[in-house]
């Protein structure tokens, strides 16, 4: 009858535990700027896994019985924990998740944009849109485009969100402080705002 391995020592153990900061880290480059408190939570817990990751690691090693290297296929699961993060990595990298947030929340947006055209004063203050709280979105007195804010948005000293202009490309300031903008799809940029 084979012993039953104590939680602490199963190679799953840090495979579970990575579901956390893998979590973390997607839903912190979800929205334009991203969310920087989370990314650091999502540090804190990857380094935590990987100390846990090493640990049980070498504790499943050391428990194998001689010879050992007949029996390593049994920790199959430990080289979980570096698929996830490299996988991780590279998906936050690549702007997939905001572009499927984006997505997800686009006719939401466009019912906003059509909310703010409508009224008299061209503006829509603290509005919750899915997973994006907005804190403001205005129509630009100075041309086409409706600027939408995000709330908890962590660009340094500024401010990050969406720009809706259906007539022409929004221009960026080359200055080191000021609108830049980036295209997402047809009329939608993602704009970031510094001072």
């Amino acid at each position: 009858m084979t012993a039953r391995v104590p939680p602490w020592r199963s190679p799953w153990t840090p495979v579970v535990a990575a579901s956390v900061p893998v979590v973390c880290t997607l839903w912190s480059v979800a929205v334009p700027g991203g969310y920087f408190g989370l990314l650091l939570v999502a540090l804190t817990c990857w380094v935590v896994v990987v100390a846990a990751w090493a640990a049980v690691g070498v504790l499943a090693v050391a428990a194998l019985p001689r010879p050992r290297s007949r029996r390593l296929g049994r920790l199959w699961p430990c080289a979980l924990v570096p698929a996830l993060l490299v996988a991780t990595w590279a998906t936050a990298r690549s702007g997939v998740v905001e572009r499927v947030v984006f997505e997800a929340h686009r006719p939401e947006l466009e019912r906003l944009v059509a909310d703010v055209q409508a009224r008299p004063d061209r503006r829509v203050d603290r509005r919750e849109v899915g997973l994006y709280s907005i804190s403001r979105a205005t129509a630009d007195p100075n041309g086409p485009c409706t600027l939408i804010t995000l709330r908890h948005g962590d660009v340094l000293l500024g401010s990050s969100g969406f720009a809706y202009c259906p007539e022409r490309a929004p221009t960026s300031t080359r200055l080191a402080e000021g609108y830049s903008y980036t295209p997402i799809d047809g009329p939608w940029y993602e704009f970031v705002f510094t001072w």
